[in-house]
């Protein structure tokens, strides 16, 4: 099984603030507009695969066109099994949740 790498974004952004300028505050609006565009783009994604996907099986074809449309629909669905599978963001939300806490635990013990 192969071993995700883990998200270190945040822990590396607070790590680079060398002059203490970013907040708590600062890091949980990071943290909520990344995970927001996270679901927009996961939304946008399973919806276009799926259209791809029941276009294809909503049509009468012939060979030409089944061919046509299967080449659609390999993508559609890779992108289903994607989003699925690895960007959900329920999924990557623990991963990004995980190093948001580390980053803030980070700012609270330079804090102290």
């Amino acid at each position: 099984m192969k071993k995700e790498k883990e998200t270190t974004e945040f822990v590396n952004l607070v790590k680079a603030d060398t002059e203490n300028k970013i907040e708590v505050e600062d890091l949980r609006i990071l943290f909520e507009s990344k995970m927001e565009s996270l679901s927009s783009i996961w939304v946008f994604l399973l919806g276009i695969g799926f259209v791809l996907i029941a276009t294809t099986l909503s049509t009468t074809l012939t060979v030409i066109e089944a061919a046509r449309y299967l080449i659609a629909v390999i993508p559609g669905v890779w992108v289903v099994y994607n989003l699925i599978t690895a960007r959900n963001p329920a999924l990557t939300r623990n991963k990004v949740f995980r190093d948001y806490l580390k980053a803030k635990a980070l700012i609270e013990q330079r804090k102290s």
